[in-house]
């Protein structure tokens, strides 16, 4: 039987997420190159307990979708063939380019690190802005009432959200780092970047109504007010003061934000659901 030809980008993204998978576990688990669960000090940017609760529920659920999106009756669904599919081969081969580059580049040479980094932002926001517009096309054309689109949603967006937010935020961190080497009033800058992170998601929030997006940053901005808390003598006031001020000023507005959205999104799918129930009973 022949394999349809709409299949084999769909063959393509899982194999490229196998690989994602394999790398990772080579150098996370044997390990190759540094230990970077242990050989690494623990930053106030970058506690090992912040990334894998992140990354755990990151791979899961892209596990969960690299199985989905092989599914025939995905195959004519627009989220993945034109808003997923053209980038995800691209930033799975970024994420192993980094993860590579984080094993055996020095870590005083970051800007590598930043090349393969930036390159996964990229792709991953032109996915996650492609995914979102088409999205919100289908929901003012009135098409998102069937079961499948929802589906589509779940395993298509969830993934990507949290990604996309984690990767911001990584690219914050090693460019935080790359300035801290360098002494540039890195702590100012980060206070200032950190906030702009804040500002863009206050709009997807508002715009996109996606809180998990929201709470991946809330939990970054939670983590760094914890870890540049100003107290004895742990740190340096004048130094970590404005990153402190800007990472607890963001976590607070978030954390509202975020939750009104979620109540906002709930709130939304029941009363589709109710409509569609209400639309099948008239038309039975």
């Amino acid at each position: 039987m022949a394999i349809p030809r709409a299949a084999f980008p769909r063959i393509a993204n899982f194999v490229a997420f196998l690989l994602v998978l394999l790398v990772n576990g080579l150098i996370f688990f044997l390990p190759l190159g540094k230990d970077l669960l242990g050989s690494n000090p623990q930053t106030p940017l970058d506690p090992q307990v912040v990334t894998l609760a992140v990354w755990v529920p990151i791979y899961g659920l892209m596990t969960l979708f690299a199985i989905y999106q092989l599914m025939p009756y995905t195959y004519n669904c627009e989220y993945i063939k034109r808003g997923i599919s053209p980038y995800f081969v691209s930033h799975c081969l970024g994420n192993v380019g980094w993860m590579l580059t984080q094993a055996y580049i020095p870590s005083d040479s970051r800007y590598v690190e930043l090349i393969f980094l930036y390159f996964m932002l990229l792709c991953l926001a032109m996915s996650y802005f492609s995914v979102s517009f088409i999205f919100r096309r289908d929901i003012s054309q009135g098409h998102g009432s069937n079961d499948h689109y929802y589906l589509h949603s779940i395993f298509g967006f969830s993934w990507l959200s949290m990604y996309f937010a984690w990767i911001i935020c990584s690219a914050f961190t090693v460019s935080f780092d790359a300035l801290t080497s360098l002494d540039h009033g890195a702590y100012e800058d980060a206070a200032i970047s950190f906030a702009a992170i804040g500002v863009l998601t206050l709009i997807i929030l508002a715009v996109g109504r996606d809180a998990l997006f929201g709470a991946v940053v809330l939990w970054v901005a939670i983590w760094l007010a914890i870890s540049n808390r100003v107290h004895g003598q742990e740190v340096d006031y004048d130094l970590q003061w404005p990153l402190f001020t800007s990472a607890t000023t963001i976590a607070s507005i978030l954390a509202l934000a975020t939750a009104a959205t979620f109540v906002r999104n709930v709130l939304f799918l029941l009363m589709r659901f109710k409509q569609q129930r209400i639309i099948e009973k008239e038309s039975a």
